[in-house]
């Protein structure tokens, strides 16, 4: 796998990048999401605080769907 293709097997030159919602079986288009995978756990090192984000694809109704499961 090069750095042009996705974990899901998308590839910059087909198009449209799919949803990553259900464990990879959505087909929908999806969009790039960020999201905090340990929102209990950051860094004050230096000035400034410091987040770790993760970045994954997902359609609307997918991301409404994780949004919920993760809700605190």
């Amino acid at each position: 796998m090069t750095q042009e293709t996705c974990r899901c097997g998308w590839n910059k030159t087909f198009g449209i990048h799919y949803c990553h919602g259900k464990g990879y079986t959505c087909r929908n288009p999806g969009t790039i999401r960020f999201y905090n995978p340990n929102p209990d756990r950051f860094s004050l090192a230096g000035m400034q605080a410091k987040l770790s984000m993760s970045e994954t694809y997902a359609c609307d109704e997918c991301w409404d769907a994780f949004k919920k499961e993760n809700a605190k």
